[in-house]
């Protein structure tokens, strides 16, 4: 693949030109997310896919989420949610009963 119109990003940077890439990051724009927004992607994907009635990728989603302290009850709550509408009461009381003993939320926000 051509990398800023040079055959590969050796040639690019001998002739001067640029790839794109600074120390392997990306400098044209894209941000790589950090893993807090990553987990943040996945909830939100999760709420996408529970509203196209997609219960199986949005539990996936949420359980994902879920390792962020922040939105852990809010996806145990969705989580519960999910399984309910799949029918599957045994979980989602499992996942609203973790929900509840949630004590607080971290202190450093």
């Amino acid at each position: 693949m051509c990398v800023g119109g040079y055959a590969s990003a050796d040639s690019a940077e001998e002739h001067g030109g640029t790839t794109g890439f600074a120390r392997g990051a990306p400098s044209n724009g894209i941000e790589i997310p950090s893993p807090d927004k990553e987990l943040e992607l996945h909830y939100h994907l999760g709420i996408g896919y529970k509203e196209m009635g997609l219960f199986d990728h949005a539990i996936a989603e949420f359980e994902l989420a879920s390792k962020d302290p922040l939105m852990k009850c809010d996806c145990y709550i969705l989580l519960g949610d999910c399984f309910k509408e799949k029918g599957d009461s045994e979980q989602s009381m499992k996942y609203l009963e973790w929900a509840s003993k949630i004590k607080e939320l971290p202190r450093d926000l």
